[in-house]
Protein backbone atom coordinates (compact mmCIF):
# COMPACT_ATOMS: atom_id res chain seq x y z
CA UNK A 1 0.00 0.00 0.00
CA UNK A 2 1.36 3.54 -1.29
CA UNK A 3 2.18 6.29 1.51
CA UNK A 4 -0.60 8.13 0.62
CA UNK A 5 -2.85 5.25 0.54
CA UNK A 6 -1.72 5.00 3.70
CA UNK A 7 -2.33 8.49 4.63
CA UNK A 8 -6.12 8.38 3.61
CA UNK A 9 -6.90 5.05 5.67
CA UNK A 10 -5.12 6.66 8.90
CA UNK A 11 -7.70 9.53 8.10
CA UNK A 12 -10.87 7.88 7.39
CA UNK A 13 -9.94 5.90 10.84
CA UNK A 14 -9.39 9.00 12.69
CA UNK A 15 -12.85 10.54 11.28
CA UNK A 16 -15.07 7.79 12.59
CA UNK A 17 -13.54 7.57 15.48
CA UNK A 18 -14.46 10.75 16.05
CA UNK A 19 -18.32 10.17 15.04
CA UNK A 20 -18.69 7.35 17.09
CA UNK A 21 -17.20 9.12 20.01
CA UNK A 22 -19.51 12.12 19.27
CA UNK A 23 -22.60 9.59 18.89
CA UNK A 24 -21.53 7.64 22.00
CA UNK A 25 -23.46 6.90 25.07
CA UNK A 26 -23.87 9.96 27.79
CA UNK A 27 -21.68 7.48 30.12
CA UNK A 28 -18.04 7.00 31.10
CA UNK A 29 -15.94 4.55 32.87
CA UNK A 30 -14.69 5.59 36.32
CA UNK A 31 -11.19 6.63 35.14
CA UNK A 32 -12.52 8.81 32.44
CA UNK A 33 -13.41 11.93 32.97
CA UNK A 34 -16.72 13.73 31.29
CA UNK A 35 -15.71 16.14 28.62
CA UNK A 36 -17.12 19.79 29.87
CA UNK A 37 -19.81 19.86 27.40
CA UNK A 38 -21.11 16.32 28.62
CA UNK A 39 -25.06 16.02 27.75
CA UNK A 40 -26.80 16.78 31.03
CA UNK A 41 -27.46 12.81 31.58
CA UNK A 42 -23.55 12.15 32.24
CA UNK A 43 -22.72 10.20 34.86
CA UNK A 44 -19.85 7.65 36.13
CA UNK A 45 -20.73 4.13 35.84
CA UNK A 46 -18.73 0.68 36.95
CA UNK A 47 -16.81 -1.36 34.24
CA UNK A 48 -19.36 -4.87 34.47
CA UNK A 49 -22.36 -2.14 33.23
CA UNK A 50 -19.98 -0.08 30.87
CA UNK A 51 -19.64 -4.02 28.98
CA UNK A 52 -23.01 -4.92 28.92
CA UNK A 53 -24.05 -1.62 27.98
CA UNK A 54 -21.46 -1.99 24.78
CA UNK A 55 -22.82 -5.43 23.93
CA UNK A 56 -26.25 -4.16 24.21
CA UNK A 57 -25.20 -1.38 21.81
CA UNK A 58 -23.87 -3.29 18.98
CA UNK A 59 -26.80 -5.43 18.95
CA UNK A 60 -28.81 -2.53 18.83
CA UNK A 61 -26.49 -0.90 16.13
CA UNK A 62 -26.87 -4.41 14.26
CA UNK A 63 -30.77 -4.09 13.87
CA UNK A 64 -31.50 -6.45 16.62
CA UNK A 65 -33.42 -4.65 18.63
CA UNK A 66 -35.02 -7.15 20.26
CA UNK A 67 -31.96 -9.09 21.76
CA UNK A 68 -30.67 -5.74 22.88
CA UNK A 69 -33.98 -5.66 25.08
CA UNK A 70 -33.66 -8.98 25.98
CA UNK A 71 -30.24 -8.97 27.05
CA UNK A 72 -30.64 -6.19 29.53
CA UNK A 73 -33.80 -7.50 31.10
CA UNK A 74 -31.40 -11.10 31.67
CA UNK A 75 -28.79 -8.81 33.60
CA UNK A 76 -30.96 -6.22 35.37
CA UNK A 77 -32.49 -8.49 38.29
CA UNK A 78 -28.31 -9.18 39.28
CA UNK A 79 -27.29 -5.43 38.52
CA UNK A 80 -30.56 -4.49 40.70
CA UNK A 81 -29.59 -6.73 43.37
CA UNK A 82 -25.58 -6.28 43.70
CA UNK A 83 -24.45 -3.07 42.65
CA UNK A 84 -23.97 -0.22 44.96
CA UNK A 85 -24.24 2.31 42.08
CA UNK A 86 -27.99 2.87 41.27
CA UNK A 87 -26.81 4.73 38.63
CA UNK A 88 -25.88 1.45 36.36
CA UNK A 89 -29.57 0.17 36.67
CA UNK A 90 -30.23 3.12 35.85
CA UNK A 91 -28.07 3.61 32.17
CA UNK A 92 -29.33 0.48 31.39
CA UNK A 93 -32.84 0.95 31.59
CA UNK A 94 -31.79 4.94 29.73
CA UNK A 95 -30.32 2.50 26.83
CA UNK A 96 -33.44 0.40 26.92
CA UNK A 97 -35.74 3.48 26.44
CA UNK A 98 -33.69 4.75 23.67
CA UNK A 99 -34.04 0.94 22.30
CA UNK A 100 -37.71 1.73 22.49
CA UNK A 101 -37.27 5.25 20.83
CA UNK A 102 -35.50 3.67 17.78
CA UNK A 103 -38.40 1.09 17.55
CA UNK A 104 -40.91 4.50 17.60
CA UNK A 105 -42.32 2.51 20.80
CA UNK A 106 -43.98 5.24 23.20
CA UNK A 107 -45.18 3.04 25.76
CA UNK A 108 -42.26 1.10 25.75
CA UNK A 109 -39.76 4.60 26.72
CA UNK A 110 -42.47 5.64 29.09
CA UNK A 111 -41.92 2.21 30.59
CA UNK A 112 -38.21 2.46 31.21
CA UNK A 113 -38.77 5.65 32.49
CA UNK A 114 -41.58 5.01 35.15
CA UNK A 115 -39.14 2.02 36.25
CA UNK A 116 -36.32 4.54 37.25
CA UNK A 117 -39.07 6.98 38.54
CA UNK A 118 -40.56 4.13 40.78
CA UNK A 119 -37.76 3.10 42.04
CA UNK A 120 -34.73 4.73 41.46
CA UNK A 121 -35.62 8.25 42.72
CA UNK A 122 -32.19 8.92 44.19
CA UNK A 123 -30.90 9.34 41.13
CA UNK A 124 -28.56 11.92 39.89
CA UNK A 125 -30.61 12.47 36.63
CA UNK A 126 -34.25 12.24 38.15
CA UNK A 127 -34.81 15.47 37.39
CA UNK A 128 -33.91 15.06 33.93
CA UNK A 129 -35.91 11.60 33.88
CA UNK A 130 -38.67 13.17 35.04
CA UNK A 131 -38.86 15.79 32.31
CA UNK A 132 -38.64 13.29 29.41
CA UNK A 133 -41.48 10.98 31.24
CA UNK A 134 -43.84 14.06 31.17
CA UNK A 135 -42.79 14.49 27.07
CA UNK A 136 -43.67 11.07 26.36
CA UNK A 137 -46.69 11.08 28.35
CA UNK A 138 -47.63 14.11 26.28
CA UNK A 139 -46.83 12.59 23.13
CA UNK A 140 -48.58 9.61 23.51
CA UNK A 141 -51.98 11.64 24.90
CA UNK A 142 -51.70 13.75 21.41
CA UNK A 143 -51.10 9.83 19.25
CA UNK A 144 -53.65 7.31 18.56
CA UNK A 145 -51.24 4.67 20.81
CA UNK A 146 -53.98 2.90 23.07
CA UNK A 147 -52.37 3.28 26.53
CA UNK A 148 -54.29 0.71 28.56
CA UNK A 149 -52.78 2.14 31.31
CA UNK A 150 -55.06 5.08 31.03
CA UNK A 151 -58.00 3.42 30.50
CA UNK A 152 -58.10 4.15 26.53
CA UNK A 153 -60.32 2.70 24.25
CA UNK A 154 -61.15 2.25 20.44
CA UNK A 155 -64.59 3.38 18.99
CA UNK A 156 -65.83 2.53 16.09
CA UNK A 157 -67.49 5.53 14.50
CA UNK A 158 -71.10 4.67 14.19
CA UNK A 159 -74.50 6.21 11.72
CA UNK A 160 -75.56 9.64 13.08
CA UNK A 161 -71.84 10.57 14.88
CA UNK A 162 -70.20 13.49 14.85
CA UNK A 163 -66.90 14.76 16.74
CA UNK A 164 -68.60 16.25 19.09
CA UNK A 165 -71.48 13.96 20.10
CA UNK A 166 -68.99 11.56 20.49
CA UNK A 167 -66.39 14.18 23.01
CA UNK A 168 -69.85 14.92 24.87
CA UNK A 169 -70.45 11.21 25.44
CA UNK A 170 -66.59 10.53 26.54
CA UNK A 171 -66.24 13.49 28.53
CA UNK A 172 -63.20 14.66 26.47
CA UNK A 173 -62.72 17.93 24.74
CA UNK A 174 -63.10 17.99 20.76
CA UNK A 175 -59.74 19.14 20.07
CA UNK A 176 -58.03 16.42 22.47
CA UNK A 177 -60.02 13.99 19.81
CA UNK A 178 -58.80 15.79 16.96
CA UNK A 179 -55.33 15.29 18.08
CA UNK A 180 -55.29 12.19 19.31
CA UNK A 181 -56.57 10.59 16.06
CA UNK A 182 -54.78 12.88 13.85
CA UNK A 183 -57.50 14.62 12.27
CA UNK A 184 -57.18 18.19 10.90
CA UNK A 185 -60.84 18.93 11.37
CA UNK A 186 -64.27 17.74 12.32
CA UNK A 187 -64.89 15.12 9.55
CA UNK A 188 -65.58 11.61 10.38
CA UNK A 189 -66.95 8.87 8.86
CA UNK A 190 -68.94 5.49 9.53
CA UNK A 191 -67.12 2.45 10.36
CA UNK A 192 -63.69 5.08 11.57
CA UNK A 193 -61.66 3.60 14.46
CA UNK A 194 -60.80 6.64 16.93
CA UNK A 195 -58.93 6.84 19.95
CA UNK A 196 -61.24 8.05 22.52
CA UNK A 197 -58.48 9.11 25.49
CA UNK A 198 -59.97 7.36 28.95
CA UNK A 199 -58.12 9.64 31.71
CA UNK A 200 -60.68 11.55 34.15
CA UNK A 201 -58.11 14.69 33.78
CA UNK A 202 -57.47 17.29 37.02
CA UNK A 203 -55.96 20.38 38.32
CA UNK A 204 -53.62 21.07 40.72
CA UNK A 205 -51.92 24.16 41.50
CA UNK A 206 -50.18 25.09 43.92
CA UNK A 207 -49.10 28.79 44.37
CA UNK A 208 -46.04 28.31 47.17
CA UNK A 209 -44.47 26.57 43.96
CA UNK A 210 -46.07 28.66 40.91
CA UNK A 211 -46.36 24.97 39.75
CA UNK A 212 -49.72 23.68 38.02
CA UNK A 213 -49.56 19.91 38.17
CA UNK A 214 -52.09 17.84 35.14
CA UNK A 215 -53.24 14.87 36.57
CA UNK A 216 -54.60 11.86 34.83
CA UNK A 217 -56.77 9.27 36.85
CA UNK A 218 -55.30 11.31 39.95
CA UNK A 219 -51.54 10.66 38.93
CA UNK A 220 -49.40 13.46 38.45
CA UNK A 221 -48.82 13.20 33.88
CA UNK A 222 -47.14 16.76 33.73
CA UNK A 223 -45.88 19.33 35.74
CA UNK A 224 -45.94 23.38 34.28
CA UNK A 225 -44.00 26.34 35.98
CA UNK A 226 -46.99 28.75 36.03
CA UNK A 227 -47.29 32.53 37.80
CA UNK A 228 -50.10 33.20 40.31
CA UNK A 229 -51.19 36.52 42.05
CA UNK A 230 -49.40 38.99 43.98
CA UNK A 231 -50.10 39.65 47.58
CA UNK A 232 -51.91 36.28 47.43
CA UNK A 233 -54.74 37.43 45.35
CA UNK A 234 -55.37 34.19 43.42
CA UNK A 235 -58.03 32.05 45.41
CA UNK A 236 -57.52 28.83 47.08
CA UNK A 237 -60.27 26.05 46.92
CA UNK A 238 -62.18 23.55 44.81
CA UNK A 239 -63.39 25.10 41.17
CA UNK A 240 -64.28 23.76 37.76
CA UNK A 241 -63.14 24.52 34.55
CA UNK A 242 -66.73 27.00 33.38
CA UNK A 243 -65.28 28.31 29.85
CA UNK A 244 -62.89 28.07 27.15
CA UNK A 245 -62.02 30.50 24.60
CA UNK A 246 -58.82 30.58 22.08
CA UNK A 247 -57.75 34.04 21.42
CA UNK A 248 -59.66 35.59 23.81
CA UNK A 249 -60.42 39.30 23.71
CA UNK A 250 -59.33 41.42 26.97
CA UNK A 251 -62.24 43.46 28.60
CA UNK A 252 -60.47 45.90 30.83
CA UNK A 253 -61.72 48.91 32.70
CA UNK A 254 -62.57 51.63 30.14
CA UNK A 255 -61.15 49.27 26.96
CA UNK A 256 -61.39 46.27 24.95
CA UNK A 257 -57.95 44.78 23.79
CA UNK A 258 -58.61 42.53 20.95
CA UNK A 259 -56.54 39.29 20.96
CA UNK A 260 -53.80 40.33 18.35
CA UNK A 261 -53.06 43.43 20.59
CA UNK A 262 -49.33 43.13 22.26
CA UNK A 263 -51.17 44.70 25.13
CA UNK A 264 -53.75 41.49 25.58
CA UNK A 265 -51.83 40.10 28.95
CA UNK A 266 -54.65 37.21 28.35
CA UNK A 267 -52.04 35.30 25.57
CA UNK A 268 -53.77 32.85 23.37
CA UNK A 269 -55.80 30.67 25.87
CA UNK A 270 -58.33 31.24 28.22
CA UNK A 271 -60.08 28.43 30.89
CA UNK A 272 -62.37 30.23 33.04
CA UNK A 273 -63.10 28.60 36.43
CA UNK A 274 -66.01 28.77 38.64
CA UNK A 275 -64.67 31.79 40.76
CA UNK A 276 -66.45 34.57 38.53
CA UNK A 277 -63.10 36.37 37.07
CA UNK A 278 -60.54 34.24 37.28
CA UNK A 279 -59.13 31.75 35.38
CA UNK A 280 -56.19 30.64 33.66
CA UNK A 281 -54.44 31.68 30.60
CA UNK A 282 -51.41 32.44 28.44
CA UNK A 283 -49.22 35.67 28.22
CA UNK A 284 -47.46 38.15 26.34
CA UNK A 285 -44.98 38.57 29.23
CA UNK A 286 -43.46 34.80 29.55
CA UNK A 287 -40.31 36.35 31.84
CA UNK A 288 -43.20 37.23 34.36
CA UNK A 289 -43.97 33.07 34.88
CA UNK A 290 -42.98 31.62 37.96
CA UNK A 291 -43.75 34.97 39.79
CA UNK A 292 -46.48 35.98 42.21
CA UNK A 293 -47.41 39.14 39.80
CA UNK A 294 -50.65 38.25 38.22
CA UNK A 295 -54.18 40.24 39.39
CA UNK A 296 -54.89 36.64 40.76
CA UNK A 297 -55.38 34.69 37.24
CA UNK A 298 -52.97 31.41 36.78
CA UNK A 299 -50.72 32.53 33.97
CA UNK A 300 -48.78 30.22 31.62
CA UNK A 301 -46.51 30.35 28.72
CA UNK A 302 -49.14 30.56 25.37
CA UNK A 303 -47.49 26.79 24.38
CA UNK A 304 -48.47 25.31 27.61
CA UNK A 305 -51.59 27.00 28.01
CA UNK A 306 -52.68 25.75 24.42
CA UNK A 307 -51.36 22.39 25.08
CA UNK A 308 -53.51 21.98 28.82
CA UNK A 309 -56.20 24.25 26.62
CA UNK A 310 -56.26 20.70 24.14
CA UNK A 311 -56.74 18.46 27.02
CA UNK A 312 -59.41 19.89 29.28
CA UNK A 313 -62.76 19.47 29.01
CA UNK A 314 -65.95 22.06 30.69
CA UNK A 315 -66.20 20.54 33.87
CA UNK A 316 -62.90 19.61 34.90
CA UNK A 317 -61.99 20.30 38.42
CA UNK A 318 -59.22 22.72 39.20
CA UNK A 319 -57.88 22.61 42.55
CA UNK A 320 -55.82 25.34 44.42
CA UNK A 321 -53.83 25.03 47.15
CA UNK A 322 -51.45 27.88 48.90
Amino acid sequence: MSRRMVTIVIILAAVLLFIYVANTRRFTTGDVKPLPQAAPLRVTLSAPSMSLLQKAEKLMAEGNFDEAVALIDSQLPDFAKDTENIEDVVALLLLKADIYEARNNLLGIKGAYQTILRDYPNTVLISEIQEKWESVNMKILFSKVIDEERNDIRYEVQSGDTLGKIAQQFNVSVELLRRANGLTGDLIRVGDNLKIPGSKFSVLVDKSLNTLFLKANGDVIKTYTVATGKDNFTPQGEFTIVNKLSDPVWYKAGAIVPPESPDNILGSRWLGISKPGYGIHGTTDPDSIGQNVTQGCIRMRNADVEELYAILSIGTEVVIIE
